[in-house]
């Protein structure tokens, strides 16, 4: 069974129905109960502030907002969290690195070979919400 890697632009179309939003949502139904989908708490939190910021520029209602955060919360029970110890923060400030994925890529190398990105890149969309955000 292949590992996914999600960051905080797939974890967003969990969340809200736009391209891409189906295979985020198959992966899930397929690894429940595996902890085949890979993270770390800087996705989380990006996510998380993501979905708070869209809730205060689109004037989602704070109950839906609250259904959205515990779906969240909820599934972060599927998932395994990515260690990303002292020494790679540092790194990471000492080689100025911008992009973030390339930052995981270091700490996903120990987890694994077989696994599969699910990012922008192979997802080509933007974040927008609406007042008809999807509640799952």
């Amino acid at each position: 069974m292949n590992y996914f890697y999600l960051d905080a632009s797939a974890w967003v179309k969990r969340y809200h129905t736009e391209s891409g939003s189906d295979l985020i949502n198959i992966i899930f139904q397929k690894t429940i109960g595996f902890q085949r989908i890979i993270t770390s708490l800087w996705s989380l939190g990006e996510t998380f502030a993501t979905l708070n910021r869209n809730k205060n520029r689109f004037n989602i209602p704070e109950e839906d907002f609250n259904k959205i955060a515990f779906a969240l919360f909820t599934d972060c029970e599927n998932l395994h969290l990515l260690p990303l110890s002292d020494n790679q923060l540092f790194k990471a400030i000492i080689f100025r690195i911008k992009d973030m994925d390339a930052f995981f890529f270091e700490a996903l190398i120990s987890l694994s070979s077989e696994l599969i990105k699910v990012t922008e890149w192979l997802i080509d969309t933007k974040v927008s919400f609406n007042s008809r955000t999807a509640l799952r």
